[in-house]
């Protein structure tokens, strides 16, 4: 059985070298001749490469011998980088990997290719890092990285040796940054709704509504002690704009709570209140199925369809607001799918006569991208992760 060594990346670029450890992806500049001492000690023989495609990468095999296979190319099409991409970043605190990989690409799913990782989700940059676009050859472009702590220049002669740094996973920009963002979507049928149990009143006699720190009263609640719940009230039904079919009910969250004690009338204790409390709200167990470990990815199908409604607006949205669409499940959209936004319109034909005005629709152009994070069977819920202008209710979306 054949073990592969911990991955290091070496690129050369003007005759020196940049290395990164951050990566799965077997791209090694170096072929080992390697022995096992302690915990890990190799010994380098550099065997340079020209460039990108001669990458190779050096598996350990039991009686400490090597074999080299070629490495995947690495890089993207010139045409893919976006124009405003710039060439030096450094990562700062409150980054994410989808935000840094808009800043480059005009396609999320093309973030791999570009860095050489197993995917957009795995990606682990630290604040402080230093990004540097480089040409690999005349018609692609690579993003290699500089550590955070290491000198200014990206590029440094190497000396054959292995540095060993601890990472602490707490400290990378993930997309499970997104998660402050992203709301707790509930939709069900108006029957499951009104089978729920209920908020019938709280400890204090004379409230109308209630807020954090408050104990509250409902009925009908058949969990455990120590259950975590949502609070909820109705919102909206949710409809296509273009055929009218009825898509769900949506449920406002308006807290959450935790179970304190379960009998007839069972006791609730508010911990959070974002909205209007008050009887005759519902109350449902918090759904620990909603999965944040989500990987951004394109579909192997088109998908077309629309923004259908939005939150704390009535007519238009931007960055890192959530949004609704009018696809889910049954239509083939996945938590992670990525969404182009588009702004779509319609002009008048002027050839037409003008007693029989003609309408084409305009070259779609790409104003943002939203990324899924719920998914029911009609409908989906989004957060937008990129909006160059004003993003429209019914502006038209395609899947990447």
């Amino acid at each position: 059985m054949q073990k592969t060594l911990t991955k290091i990346r070496f690129y050369i670029y003007n005759n020196s070298f940049a290395v990164t450890i951050l990566t799965r992806e077997p791209f090694v500049m170096y072929k080992f001749n390697c022995t096992l001492i302690g915990l890990l000690c190799l010994m380098v023989t550099p065997a340079f490469a020209t460039d990108v495609d001669d990458l190779v990468s050096s598996v350990v095999t039991p009686n400490n011998t090597t074999t080299t296979t070629a490495a995947p190319v690495l890089g993207v099409s010139n045409s893919d980088i976006k124009k405003t991409a710039p060439v030096e970043y450094t990562v700062k605190k409150n980054d994410t990997v989808v935000k840094i990989a808009q800043k480059y690409l005009t396609k999320l799913s093309l973030w791999p290719t570009l860095l050489g990782v197993d995917s957009l989700q795995s990606t682990k940059l630290y604040p402080g890092d230093k990004l540097k676009l480089i040409s690999a050859d005349g018609n692609r472009k690579i993003l290699v990285v500089a550590l955070a702590g290491q000198k200014s220049n990206y590029f440094q002669k190497l000396t054959p040796e292995v540095r060993v740094e601890p990472i602490k996973d707490s400290d990378y920009i993930s997309v499970l940054n997104l998660k402050a963002f992203m709301l707790d979507p509930i939709v069900m049928s108006k029957e499951s709704y009104n089978n729920l149990p209920t908020v019938v009143g709280s400890s204090n006699d004379l409230a109308v509504y209630y807020s954090i720190g408050d104990s509250i009263y409902v009925k009908n609640y058949q969990g455990n002690v120590g259950d975590r719940v949502y609070v909820i009230s109705d919102m909206r039904a949710l409809k296509d704009p273009d055929s009218g079919e009825f898509l769900g009910e949506e449920y406002r969250l308006n807290g959450y709570g935790v179970i304190s004690q379960v009998d007839k009338i069972s006791n609730l204790e508010l911990t959070s209140a974002p909205n209007t409390i008050m009887s005759l709200n519902k109350v449902l167990k918090v759904d620990n199925t909603m999965d944040f470990d989500i990987v951004p990815h394109h579909l192997d199908h088109v998908i077309d369809g629309k923004i259908i409604a939005l939150y704390d607006s009535l007519t238009s949205t931007g960055e890192y607001n959530n949004v609704v669409i009018n696809k889910g499940a049954r239509d083939g959209v996945e938590a992670g799918s990525v969404f182009d936004i588009t702004n779509g319109r319609k002009f008048k034909d002027p050839t037409s006569n003008s007693d029989d005005d003609r309408y084409f629709d305009a070259p779609a152009k790409s104003i943002g991208e939203l990324l899924v994070y719920k998914v029911y069977d009609k409908v989906s819920f989004a957060l937008v992760t990129d909006s160059q202008s004003e993003i429209l209710i019914n502006s038209k979306i395609r899947s990447q």
